[in-house]
């Protein structure tokens, strides 16, 4: 599910380069992908991109009738930071453990 790169980072392999089932719309030449375009792309929960969209990790589209759009850079900037994150390994020496009493 991972792939090591040339610099040692972890690559999530089901994070797909382009949008290959999305449509996208278009806007002054050019295009904007929903958040569920978006959540197809990468794989993510709908509050995962919220999360990282309140913390300023990835940037936060435009509105587009009420609702949020990103554009095509945005959606390479958003992939790019997914591909930046490492898994915690289960059972390492980060992960937390339950003591019952």
């Amino acid at each position: 599910m991972y792939l090591r790169n040339a610099t040692n980072r972890y690559v999530p392999t089901n994070i797909t380069r382009f949008p290959s089932r999305t449509k996208g719309i278009l806007i002054a030449g050019e295009t904007y992908y929903s958040v569920i375009d978006v959540l197809k792309v990468l794989r993510v929960s709908r509050q995962t991109l919220w999360n990282w969209r309140k913390r300023e990790l990835i940037p936060a589209g435009s509105r587009l009738r009420k609702r949020v759009v990103f554009s095509a850079t945005d959606l390479e900037a958003i992939s790019a930071y997914a591909a930046k994150l490492e898994p915690v390994e289960f059972g390492g020496r980060r992960q937390l453990k339950l003591h019952l009493p």
